[in-house]
């Protein structure tokens, strides 16, 4: 049966396993719908971010084994609204490899993060709801860290304003993107039963059927596996947060509110077009009757 320690590992293998893609997808198309008008300004804004997000894909594919195909950096397309890309080969029957689509899947939002963790600034600053109680929660950690990052920084100084807006570029352009997560998923069915497998395992009383010098072994095995594979869930969590919602905000700053401008804009000038237009149409026919007369 369940017990406590399931359950909790239950919650964030769920939230690790359908969060992130369902937030992904709504983005994804979020972005493909903006940039078809403000893709200059994107390509722009992917100077910073674009080769981030594909070197993590490079880095996870020569870790387990995935044979490069082509790569781009930085490569804009109008047409697809594609700003770089890395094309692989993998064995499909490989365990090694279908984890290797697991992690190349969500490898630029960890390059993002190892950047915001090692080389950002992190300045002293509480987020507003740091106060609300004493209870901590990994997803609400993942949250002030985000908030810390960009808000923290353009307050600090000068130049933490410049670490603000290359934190909501980064993040922004480092989400994974819908294919991304598709051809993870190929690989997450076997990630997620491994993890289970581990996790029931790890809870599984087996004194009674083993000699006492292999259940103290045992014992200490179990506890330290499910130790170290909470931490490793917590931490992937805590990433994963961090980076989608200072995503989301750069996604919100860089990309809605200036495509909301311009349609405001239109809308504001549009008016009057209409009225040019209206007033052209209502003086041809008096034109047109007075060079007949005259002829």
């Amino acid at each position: 049966m369940f017990n406590e320690s399931n359950w909790q590992v239950a919650l964030y293998l769920a939230y690790a396993f359908l969060i992130p893609p369902l937030s992904i997808l709504i983005i994804d198309r979020l972005v493909r719908t903006l940039v078809r008008n403000l893709f200059r300004f994107y390509a722009i804004t992917g100077l910073l971010g674009t080769p981030v997000h594909e070197l993590g894909h490079v880095l996870a594919c020569l870790a387990f084994g995935l044979k490069i195909t082509k790569l781009r950096l930085y490569s804009p397309d109008p047409a697809s609204g594609r700003l770089g890309y890395v094309e692989f080969a993998y064995r499909p029957a490989s365990i090694i490899h279908a984890v290797g689509l697991v992690v190349q899947g969500v490898a630029p939002m960890f390059a993002a993060f190892a950047l915001f963790e090692f080389v950002f600034p992190s300045p002293q600053a509480l987020a507003p709801w740091s106060t609300w109680g004493n209870g901590s929660s990994v997803v609400l950690e993942g949250v002030a860290g985000a908030w810390i990052l960009v808000v923290g920084n353009f307050l600090a100084d000068g130049q933490g304003f410049l670490w603000s807006v290359a934190a909501l570029v980064i993040a922004m352009h480092c989400i994974p993107s819908w294919a991304d997560i598709r051809l993870a998923l190929r690989g997450g069915l076997v990630l997620l039963a491994g993890a289970l497998g581990v996790s029931f395992l790890s809870t599984m009383d087996l004194g009674d059927h083993l000699p006492s010098s292999m259940n103290t072994v045992l014992s200490v095995v179990q506890s330290t596996s499910t130790h170290w594979g909470m931490v490793a869930l917590e931490w992937f969590i805590y990433a994963v947060t961090l980076v989608t919602v200072t995503a989301v905000a750069g996604l919100v700053v860089l990309l809605v509110l200036p495509a909301a401008c311009v349609a405001l804009l239109r809308r504001v000038r549009s008016p009057s077009d209409g009225q040019r237009r209206s007033a052209a149409h209502d003086l041809k026919p008096a034109v047109e009757g007075e060079l007949s007369g005259s002829e």
